[in-house]
């Protein structure tokens, strides 16, 4: 069952309603809707996952709703929820996202919609998550981090907090320095399908990061 429209636009008015200097309240909807379509992408290449959402089994409101909750963090002073590379940690982020989740969103949520939303959030940053849903998820968010779109992602977090190009770039060159990729590519993802397009995504994004210090 998709999410309630009077849901949506109750998450929508929350995520316009954010503690920076501008407002980028529509910039984070189509954050969400962006991974949502990345969900469908990866259940369309894993048939064993796709099924079973036609057939009711995978939770669809509660991956809508999630999608939309693991932005609320971005809606916060900057300071306190991103890190110095302009990320925050998958574990970090997703506990933010299910207190906001309760804190700010609560009272619009069928009981039991919200009790397995915030269910689902705590598992996405497990080894090993238990429901297909926090497995899909964990690997749909992984997925922001690479490819030209997680440079770019990560270049409006650092504006932010006042920094430009030149700290991307140097972001950039840590994560290559201390093994991130490969950290990530061999512990972030749990299908196959994922980690192939990581791998493919983190290619073009050093392409586009060799083409930047080109100019």
């Amino acid at each position: 069952m998709p999410l309630d429209a009077k849901l949506q636009r109750r998450f929508e008015a929350r995520l316009a309603n954010i503690v920076l200097p501008d407002p980028a309240g529509p910039r984070l909807v189509g954050d969400a809707d962006r991974l949502l379509a990345q969900c469908r992408l990866i259940l369309l290449a894993n048939p064993t996952l796709a099924d079973p959402l036609h057939a009711g089994l995978l939770d669809d409101a509660a991956l809508h709703t999630i999608c939309l909750a693991v932005q609320l963090p971005l809606t916060v002073p900057q300071s306190k929820s991103v890190g110095k590379l302009g990320i925050i940690p998958l574990r970090e982020r997703c506990e933010q996202s299910a207190r906001l989740l309760v804190e700010d969103m609560g009272e619009s949520f069928d009981e039991t919609l919200l009790d397995r939303s915030v269910r689902i959030l705590l598992e996405i940053p497990q080894k090993s998550p238990v429901p297909d849903e926090a497995r899909l998820l964990a690997d749909a968010i992984n997925l922001e981090d690479f490819g030209t779109s997680g440079v770019l992602l990560q270049a409006v977090r650092l504006a932010t907090t006042g920094l430009g190009i030149r700290e991307v770039l140097q972001a950039f060159d840590q994560r290559e320095r201390y093994g991130y990729w490969e950290a990530r590519l061999h512990e972030g993802f749990h299908f196959k399908h994922s980690r192939h397009l990581a791998q493919q995504r983190l290619a073009d994004a050093r392409r586009f990061i060799a083409s930047l210090r080109a100019e």
